[in-house]
Parts: C-alpha cells; sequence; structure tokens
C-alpha cells in the first residue's frame, strides 16, 4: 500500500493519509478525508455500500452506505470516490461524509488508522496537490487565505491567488526574462564567431521593460497584510474633550483612566470595538493642543499625530460644553483631509438651544459628517457607531477579481527579482559586461529565480515547510 516515500519539510509522500476535513465539534455532517494509492483498498476494508459493489463506483460519484467503526458498530454514510489524478491532491481520494459529532469522528479516524491510513499533518493535502502539480505555491497559499478570510474584501483576494492572476502575470514576465537569458547565452557561445543575437542597448531596454512591469505589478497589487488589519479608528482632538470616555463607551471596556484633569491620555491606548459585522481598533491620543511643552507631553502629541496618520478613520472630538476655541479651529484647519467625522460631545451638559448653535456653526465652517454625542449617556452613541461602519465601509480596499494579490512572500519575490534586474541593467553600462557578459546572465538567472519561488517553480524545502505549516489539519 505505501509506496518509496519521498521526504518535504518533515511531510512524507506516498503513503495513505485521513484526516478530518470539516470543523471539528457538533454538526450535522463530519467530512472524513482519504487520499493515497491505499485511499480505495481501504474503502473495501471499512465501507460496506448500500445497492452498489464497491469495485463498479466510478470517480466523481456517491454511494450510501455504512462505515464499519469497529466493534460491531456500524455508521449511515455518504462515500464520495475521486480517482487520481483527477482529484485534488491528484491521488485517489475519497471523502466520508458522517453523522456529526466528536465520538464518530474519533471512532472513523480509528477504523481507518486500523486499516492502514495515518493521521494527515497540517496542510499535506494541499502539500500533495502542489507536488502533483494541480495548484502552484501562489494558489496553495490562497487555499490557506480562503479558509481564514473574515472579509468579503479578504475572501476576494483570497479568490484572486486560488484563480491564478498573480501566477499568470509572474510566469508572464518570466518568459520575457527568459528569452532575454537566451539571447545574451548565445552571444556567449558564438562570441568567437563575431555574431551578436542582442546588443546591450537592445538588452537595456529588454531589462527596463521587465522592470517596468514588476514595478507596475508591486505598485497596483493589493497587499495581503493591509486586508488582515483591523481598521484602525483614531479619536483625536484637545485635551479634556472626553475622548477616553468615549473609547471606554464605544468598546464597552474601562481601558481608559478618565478624569477631569487635562492631559491624562499621555500614551495612545487601544480597544476592539464590534461595528456590525466588522471588528475595528479604536485609539484615544494624547490631546493635540499645546498645553504641556515638557518633554514627556511632545513625546505624547507626536505619537498622538502619527496614530492620526496611520488612522482608516479619525474622530475629531469636541467639547460641546467648553465650545470650540479658535485653537481647536486651528488644529482641525492643520489636520485637513484626514479628519473625516467630528464628533460633538458632552451633549448632556448644554441645553437644546446651545447645542442647536454649536452643531449649525460646525457645519457652516466644515464639510465633514457631524455627529453629536454624549459618552456619559449613551445619546448619538449608535449614530456614531454606524458612522463609522459606513465610513470604513467606504474606504475598504476594493479587490476586484483580475487585481494582483500580494502575500509578503510574494512582494519579496517581486521586490529581489526588481533589485537584480536593476543591478544587471547597470552592469551593462559598465565595462565588466563587455569582458565578462556572464556576470548580467547571472543577475538575470537572479531574478528569474525569485520570481520562481513565488509560484514554487523554485522552492526550498524551508519554505515549503513553512508554507504548508500554517494550514489546518484536514486542508
Amino acid at each position: 500500500m505505501v509506496s518509496e516515500a519521498a521526504s518535504i519539510g518533515g511531510y512524507v509522500s506516498g503513503e495513505t493519509i485521513a484526516a478530518l476535513s470539516s470543523r471539528w465539534g457538533k454538526s450535522a455532517r463530519s467530512v472524513v478525508r482519504v487520499s493515497g494509492a491505499g485511499a480505495l483498498e481501504i474503502v473495501e476494508k471499512v465501507f460496506e455500500p448500500v445497492g452498489q459493489a464497491i469495485q463498479q463506483v466510478q470517480s466523481h460519484t456517491a454511494v450510501g452506505g455504512w462505515l464499519k467503526l469497529g466493534e460491531g458498530v456500524n455508521c449511515p454514510c455518504r462515500l464520495y470516490v475521486f480517482v487520481g489524478p483527477r482529484s485534488y491532491t491528484g491521488e485517489d481520494l475519497v471523502e466520508y461524509h458522517l453523522p456529526g459529532g466528536p465520538a464518530v469522528v474519533q471512532m472513523a479516524m480509528a477504523a481507518l488508522g486500523a486499516a492502514e491510513a495515518r493521521p494527515a499533518q497540517a496542510g499535506e493535502f494541499t502539500l500533495r496537490a502542489f507536488l502533483a502539480g494541480k495548484l502552484d505555491l501562489a494558489q496553495a497559499e490562497a487555499v490557506a487565505a480562503i479558509i481564514s478570510s473574515q472579509t468579503d474584501a479578504q475572501l476576494r483576494a483570497a479568490n484572486s491567488l486560488a484563480e491564478g492572476v498573480l501566477s499568470r502575470a509572474v510566469e508572464k514576465i518570466q518568459k520575457t526574462l527568459a528569452e532575454l537569458i537566451g539571447e545574451l547565452e548565445a552571444n556567449i557561445d558564438f562570441v568567437d564567431e563575431d555574431i551578436e543575437f542582442v546588443g546591450s542597448e537592445q538588452a537595456r531596454g529588454a531589462i527596463e521593460t521587465v522592470k517596468a512591469a514588476l514595478d507596475g505589478l508591486l505598485g497596483d497589487a493589493v497587499r495581503w497584510g493591509e486586508l488582515e488589519a483591523e481598521p484602525r479608528v483614531v479619536l483625536a482632538g484637545w485635551a479634556n474633550v472626553g475622548k477616553s470616555t468615549l473609547l471606554n463607551a464605544l468598546s464597552g471596556r474601562s481601558r481608559a483612566i478618565v478624569s477631569g484633569l487635562a492631559g491624562t491620555t499621555r500614551d495612545v491606548l487601544m480597544a476592539p470595538m464590534r461595528v456590525e459585522d466588522t471588528t475595528v481598533l479604536l485609539m484615544d491620543a494624547a490631546g493635540l493642543c499645546d498645553t504641556s511643552l515638557d518633554e514627556v507631553g511632545l513625546a505624547a502629541r507626536e505619537a498622538a499625530m502619527a496614530a492620526v496618520h496611520r488612522a482608516d478613520l479619525v474622530l475629531y472630538v469636541v467639547d460641546a460644553a467648553a465650545g470650540i476655541s479658535k485653537g481647536q479651529w486651528q488644529t482641525l484647519e492643520m489636520l485637513g483631509a484626514a479628519v473625516t467625522v467630528i464628533v460633538v460631545n458632552k451633549i448632556d451638559l448644554v441645553s437644546k438651544n446651545d447645542l442647536k448653535k454649536i452643531l449649525q456653526e460646525v457645519r457652516q465652517r466644515r464639510k465633514e459628517t457631524v455627529v453629536a454625542s454624549s459618552a456619559k449617556t449613551g445619546e448619538g452613541l449608535d449614530e456614531l457607531r454606524k458612522q463609522i461602519r459606513e465610513h470604513l465601509g467606504r474606504a475598504e480596499l476594493s479587490v476586484s477579481g483580475a487585481q494582483v494579490v500580494l502575500t509578503g512572500r510574494g512582494e519579496e519575490g517581486l521586490k529581489q527579482a526588481g533589485e537584480a534586474l536593476a543591478r544587471a541593467k547597470e552592469l551593462l553600462g559598465k565595462k565588466e559586461a563587455i569582458e565578462s557578459p556572464e556576470l548580467v546572465v547571472m543577475e538575470l538567472y537572479e531574478a528569474n529565480a525569485a520570481l520562481g519561488a513565488i509560484t514554487g517553480q523554485i522552492s526550498s524545502e524551508e519554505v515549503l515547510e513553512n508554507i504548508f505549516s500554517r494550514f489546518c489539519i484536514g486542508k
């Protein structure tokens, strides 16, 4: 049953493996997946079909029956058969669809183990798909990304990776690069015969074209890390306008110390806040006024400004009871387009008539959305949450199906390729390129290797182990 094994990063190919492919725990259905040379032989040992001989089951069909769990216990089961190479892993693959429940899964895994299917390691099914050429390394990463996606943007990005958008873009660049390498190597081979397949200027132009394509990918691509990060919402404004109280009220946590004294907040405080189907990171920054000019006060102000500049959404908070001073207007002017929503806070301390005047003044002077709130009574907080969700929704990264998405590994590969191309171009303008053209070709091979590592054409054992170890068992 077990073929000659080849070990890659601790994984062993050739053996028959089994794992729970669905979520662990109570559910309507559990899916146990088995893949390998012995997958169909194991079916004959552990599965009793109803109305059809197991030898007659064709690929990509399902058959009902009973899974023999041992000790005389049988479990109703739906069997799905995929004969290699027309399967996810490229091997014979069988899925056992069982009633959900930890006890059933444990007994099923024990029965499969007794039939010589070993437990799969994390990511081993997808690793086998990669080794069988069913998907490249970028697409393999996309499988893990699809599973871990928590937002629409993440799912669209993961699907873009899975559909090979990045892989096709990289392969197109590699094709151009391979043609150039071939022409330069031909120059070297026929140097004694005074035949030149490509001149230095033509080679420089080709390198510039490839480099421009790489730079375009880097410039237009969406970074997966940007999609993973929780949106940052910063409460900015002068000291003692109620930012800390708002942080506590919106997040439902007593994260910030609340005091009537100005300047209580020095560090940038953070607390997660749930807004409908999105979790955001709410941040309370120190006051942006110059009331404290000591070293600590200046450092706090710099940290607050840095938080504002990194924010996805800035809420500028003012105190309805104290009014809006000239300095606060100037700070708001300085922040400019960074501010999206102006929060008129502490409305519980002013009359309706005074509040109306303040809101009218703000709306006359500024074009931003204005929300009146009281962190103390909770008035206006639902509207503020609504505005946060609406503005973040408009600011979310839009990922189309045709857009290139880069993981950290993919971005590093493109950068390394670009650096190698830049070195090759620089060499072509020097004497060394004439005397030793092999140096230019070596840099182009370096660029091609960096690109090949993205799709897995050139992969080290360490890279493979790092990628597939992040998968869950059964994928």
